[in-house]
């Protein structure tokens, strides 16, 4: 496996991806700039990003030495838990202690992924750059707020609110929010459970939520969210903070926030609801 060097990071590659690992490592420098611009995150200490033409080498190479009695114990999960999620995702991000990697798939692997639940959810692009970019970018964010042990729904939210910052337009599909809305009634509140990639109805709704409800918090208390950011809060902490923040009690948060977060967008665009 080779490797290239920029600033507070290093990109991972089998040779032939040489072109795709560059094209990789100049969005990360601009996606970190982004990153610290919009929100003060910093650039994790230990971050490696790794060109994945299969998730073998990305789950023996990217731990630390000093990792390794204590993943031997979970090889065999860790493997068949990427094995399962190879097919859908278009990357990911791990954290090992103060070392963060992220895995993007090259070119050709990607363009080969499910995409069936991706469609429901965000606005279609098949430049295969552009697509590229949206994954370095989203798991980007993952490493950069893996510290702050923030909420599931705003730890995903964020991160795919930092896409469109990149972009500079919306790339979730705005059907989305009038779907969760529609969906929000028979669904848990709070806490997201365990859920199950063939239940492609559940897991929309919880990714989508978190995207709503970020960038509805990152519209009307912007202050707000750069708290959040500045230093770890813990879920529960956050969400007392973010419920706080609306004048809500907090055990009547997920009761509430939806219904302000439905009303704010109608106000802005009526066809949204």
């Amino acid at each position: 496996m080779e490797s290239l060097t920029r600033p507070g990071f290093s990109v991972f590659y089998d040779s032939e991806e040489r072109q795709a690992a560059e094209r990789i490592a100049d969005a990360c420098e601009e996606i970190l700039h982004l990153l610290q611009d919009l929100w003060g995150l910093e650039t994790p200490k230990d971050l490696r990003v790794y060109v994945m033409v299969s998730y073998l080498p990305f789950i023996l190479h990217s731990p630390p030495w000093f990792w390794w009695p204590l993943l031997v114990w979970f090889l065999p999960f860790t493997y068949l838990n990427a094995r399962r999620l190879w097919r859908y995702a278009g990357g990911w991000a791990q954290r090992y202690g103060s070392r963060n990697a992220i895995g993007i798939k090259a070119p050709n692997v990607l363009q080969a992924a499910n995409t069936t639940l991706g469609k429901r959810i965000f606005i279609q692009e098949d430049d295969i750059d552009k697509k590229i970019k949206f994954v370095t970018c989203h798991e980007l964010t993952h490493a950069a707020t893996s510290h702050l042990r923030l909420p599931k729904w705003l730890f995903e939210g964020l991160a795919m609110l930092a896409v469109d910052k990149y972009f500079g337009h919306a790339t979730v599909r705005t059907d989305t929010l009038q779907s969760i809305m529609q969906a929000g009634q028979n669904k848990i509140p709070g806490k997201q459970p365990r859920l199950s990639k063939h239940d492609q109805d559940g897991l929309i709704y919880y990714v989508v939520r978190g995207y709503w409800l970020t960038k509805y918090i990152e519209e009307t208390r912007p202050e707000l969210l750069e708290s959040l950011l500045r230093e770890p809060q813990g879920s529960s902490k956050s969400e007392k903070m973010i419920a706080t923040a609306y004048g809500m009690d907090v055990k009547e948060f997920w009761g509430e926030i939806e219904a302000r977060m439905a009303a704010h967008f109608a106000a802005k665009d009526d066809r949204l609801i």
